[in-house]
């Protein structure tokens, strides 16, 4: 990701995903994470569940999955008018740390809260690069209300949090 931010022009997307990549959790087993794992790529029946879009799947730490699941709960993609906004991201917090203690309930696993916050910073990263690449080569407007465009700004906002490099949304 690095190496396409500073394609893109974007060094504060690659400033931030180098101090990602010089403080990573510690070691966690790998498992086959969804990597897109939300609540439209699901398809319930009854007591059973399907999971569907196995697109972006990939090894990697259960905390990523966990991480992208729950920064998709608690950072809603929705518009919604500005004083509304509040409301939602506290409802979507709330469904995010519900999700979270389901998981590691029913998974027998604890995610730890820095882990976390680490996936959810490389999901941000990943949103904020392909968002740059669509400004880079022109195709942002085809974009329009794409999740990512939506919540650039609260991407932006946690991963600057995280890394302490300053990150715009676009």
């Amino acid at each position: 990701m690095v190496r396409f931010a500073s394609t893109f022009g974007r060094t504060d997307l690659a400033d931030a995903g180098r101090w990602l990549a010089d403080h990573p959790p510690g070691p966690s087993p790998d498992v086959i994470c969804h990597g897109d794992l939300h609540p439209f790529n699901l398809l319930a029946d009854g007591d059973r569940v399907t999971v569907l879009d196995w697109s972006t799947a990939l090894l990697a730490p259960r905390a990523h999955d966990v991480g992208f699941t729950s920064l998709q709960l608690s950072e809603p993609a929705l518009r919604v008018p500005g004083w509304q906004r509040p409301l939602v991201r506290a409802f979507g917090r709330v469904l995010a740390r519900r999700f979270i203690r389901d998981y590691q309930r029913q998974a027998a696993v604890t995610v730890g809260p820095g882990e976390l916050r680490w996936h959810q910073a490389v999901v941000c990263l990943r949103a904020l690069v392909e968002v740059a690449s669509w400004v880079h080569e022109g195709t942002a407007d085809a974009h329009a209300g794409h999740p990512w465009l939506i919540n650039g700004p609260a991407f932006a906002r946690r991963l600057a949090r995280l890394t302490g490099v300053p990150v715009r949304a676009r």
